[in-house]
């Protein structure tokens, strides 16, 4: 459960699991969006597809505990290759009580490799729902 499992099912491209490790009310933050989504169907559309984007090569770099935002997260630095580009970024994994995944935070840099995941999840997942961000 958790941190370790989000990254382990994430790599391994077994969403089911990571989407079973969810709290109810799990805040999805996005890179480049203010808002969180919070909508399963979405997240079950939209963790496949970003899995799909961020290509074979992504893979994550470590597991750090830390605080940040006044909580303990787990930071996952990660690398990939998006549509040719070289990104980086770090998902902060907030944990509820239970050990589920409670809440994650997706940082990623260059802003091109930003622009190609929101443009690349567009074409697999279409508009997002009120609310909800893509990418």
């Amino acid at each position: 459960m958790g941190a370790a499992a989000f990254r382990q099912n994430f790599e391994a491209r077994n969403i089911e699991a990571v989407l079973a490790d969810f709290a109810p009310d799990v805040a999805v933050y996005h890179a480049g969006q203010p808002d969180p989504s919070s909508s399963p169907p979405f997240h079950e559309a939209m963790f496949p597809a970003l899995r799909d984007v961020l290509g074979p090569e992504f893979h994550f770099t470590d597991l750090v505990r830390a605080q940040a935002h006044g909580a303990e997260y787990a930071l996952l630095p990660w690398t990939a290759v998006v549509d040719g580009i070289d990104a980086e970024g770090v998902d902060l994994v907030r944990e509820a009580p239970d050990g589920r995944v409670a809440e994650i935070r997706f940082a990623m840099r260059p802003l091109a490799a930003i622009e190609a995941v929101h443009r690349l999840m567009k074409e697999r997942i279409g508009p997002p729902p009120s609310g909800d961000r893509v990418g």
